[in-house]
Formats: C-alpha cells, structure tokens, sequence
C-alpha cells in the first residue's frame, strides 16, 4: 500500500464514518477532548489498542462523542464493531469500504489531532478501541457476552469474550493505512496495548494478537486472511477465531481455549543484561530482543516504569521512580503485571 492509496481509504472510511454517526445522532467528533500531536507532527507515530469494556458498540461512540453521556475524561479515533448492527446495515453497506472492512469501521475523531485515549501516549498513537467486554467482572459478562450469546474464552484463571476475525483484519487494515501515510515518521515500537502503557488497564487482552504478530502483519505481503499468523500458539493451525462476521442475532463462536499466545525463548548474550526482563518486556509487548543494546534497553524499563504512575492516588507503594534500572521492585512489578495481564 502506498501514500496514495492509504489516502483515499483514510478518505473513503471518514465519509462512510460520518454517514453512521449521523444516522445514529452521534456527533462527528469529541468535541474538545483532544491534544496535538508529538512535536507538531501532522498524524500519529503509532498506534493505541484497546477493548470498550462494554457490550453495545453504539453506547461506545455515544460515551466518547455524546456530552450528554457525560465523559469529560476519555476520546478515542475509531471503534471497530464485531458485528453489523441493524442500525447501521443500510448506511454503512452503502460505501465500498465496507467491502475490505468487513466489521463495521467507525472513526469519531479528526486524525489530524491526538485524543484522550492512552494516557502519556497519546501524542503518539491513534486509538483504536474494539467492540469488546475483555474479562470477567463486574458483571460485564454476565450482563454483557450471554445477552450477545457469545461464548467466553478461558485465559488464565479469566473468561473473555473472544474478538471477530473481522475486528482483527480492521485493525490491521487501518494500521497498515497509517503506516503507509506516516511513511518514516511511522514507529512500530509505538505499536502498543493500552496495558503497556498504564498499570491498571488489562485491555486488549490476552486474546488480541501480541503485538509481535501485529508489526509483522504490516507487511502488505502477508494476507489479512492469514489470521493464524496473529497466533502461533495454536500449532495444529487451527484458527482460534475462524467464523464469518455475523448478523446481529447470532454469532458463531470457536471452542474456548485454555492458553494465549505463546512466547519464544529469547537468547540473552549480554552478561549485564538480566533475562528475566527482557522476556518480560518482550511478552508485555515491547519489541526487545537478544541485539537490544543497553540504551534501547533502558529506554523500555523506563516506558513500563512510567506505566505504573497509574497508581499514585490509590496505590502510591506500586509507583516505580522512571530511572530506567531494572532494580527488584521493577523485576516484581513485572512479574506482577504478567499474572495480571494473563499474558
């Protein structure tokens, strides 16, 4: 995909966008809740992913764009729904776009500004938030995955709802379009689940694709039918989540399954640098491997140490000094974050 193409599917999907929200009388935009981009960049150096938390797709664009909802505090660029809802069947067919995006594809923010979607990134990344309750509590299950007649996946000691192959392909798709329209100024270390970034956020979850997996679906070569790629845990090739987008009313839903994706052993040949955290930096999602040098390195314990300032009303013991060591209390906080995270 090139500059000019990735334009006019960014071009394409805004006005296919715009028709939904205004068939749903939702406004076109969060209305304030933005900040520039990163040093005055014209668009993102990456991208930001995360589950609504919630089981209506409509509810979501309405929470981030609709003040009476009454949320001063979050925005976001797109949602991505798992299914094509009634509401939107006509309109949203109407565009050709729906024919690459098969999961309804609905930006709610003008790209040219950054929004309120993952804390100190959100300079760098355009946020992308899919249709999703992510894991068990609070009633989201409950009240949430059995109205939809979905049935949750075991991770861990968790359920999740499981994510459309179509929400995935649409998440791809649309960072693959960034990429193309950043060109260099596009940087897959920026690439990152809302996990990554805060201590308290368990989204995407552990059954979104690592982002490993997601940095190499860039490349246009692989197909986006090639969602099996996105999990090599699942070595008889079975595709965890090989089923059609679905109407409104029904689903077809894979087996549940009992792990995630699974993590490569990382060969450490620097005597100074601690293996422990390396692979846990790696399984977190960010791209450290056996030829990081020690500056990169720092950079990366530096970025989950900043992480944890989410928890300085509630939990101050939690918060880590950003220093970039790895000293014992970030090694358990990254152990901690692992089990917490099921990844």
């Amino acid at each position: 995909m090139d500059f000019a193409e990735a334009a006019d599917l960014l071009e394409s999907l805004t006005d296919a966008s715009h028709k939904c929200l205004d068939a749903l009388k939702i406004p076109r935009e969060p209305l304030g809740k933005v900040r520039p981009w990163k040093d005055g960049s014209p668009g993102p150096v990456g991208v930001g992913y995360h589950y609504t938390g919630g089981p209506n797709g409509i509810k979501s664009l309405r929470w981030f764009n609709d003040p009476r909802m009454g949320n001063a505090l979050s925005s976001a660029h797109c949602v991505i729904l798992d299914r094509l809802i009634p509401e939107l069947e006509d309109v949203w067919l109407d565009h050709d776009v729906s024919r690459l995006f098969a999961a309804p594809t609905i930006l709610c923010a003008d790209p040219g500004h950054g929004t309120w979607n993952i804390n100190w990134a959100n300079s760098r990344c355009f946020g992308i938030e899919l249709r999703n309750t992510g894991y068990s509590g609070w009633g989201r299950l409950d009240h949430g995955i059995a109205t939809l007649g979905k049935t949750a996946q075991v991770i861990g000691a968790r359920e999740y709802e499981p994510y459309a192959a179509e929400q995935i392909k649409a998440a791809v798709l649309l960072t693959r379009i960034w990429a193309a329209i950043r060109g260099e100024a596009f940087d897959t270390d920026w690439m990152v689940g809302h996990s990554q970034i805060w201590g308290t956020k368990n989204d995407p979850g552990p059954h979104f694709p690592s982002m490993h997996a997601m940095r190499e679906m860039l490349d246009d070569d692989v197909a986006l039918d090639d969602i099996t790629r996105l999990y090599p845990s699942m070595l008889d090739g079975e595709d965890p989540l090989d089923h059609d987008l679905p109407a409104a009313d029904s689903r077809g839903d894979p087996d549940p399954i009992e792990q995630s994706w699974d993590v490569p052993a990382i060969e450490v040949t620097a005597s100074d640098v601690d293996q422990e955290v390396l692979t846990s930096l790696y399984r977190l999602g960010w791209p450290v491997g056996v030829r990081i040098g020690a500056k990169e390195l720092t950079r990366f314990v530096t970025y989950f140490q900043r992480s944890s300032l989410a928890w300085k009303r509630r939990r101050p013991e939690r918060v880590l000094s950003v220093d970039g060591v790895a000293g014992p209390k970030t090694v358990a906080a990254l152990r901690r974050r692992l089990q917490e995270t099921n990844l």
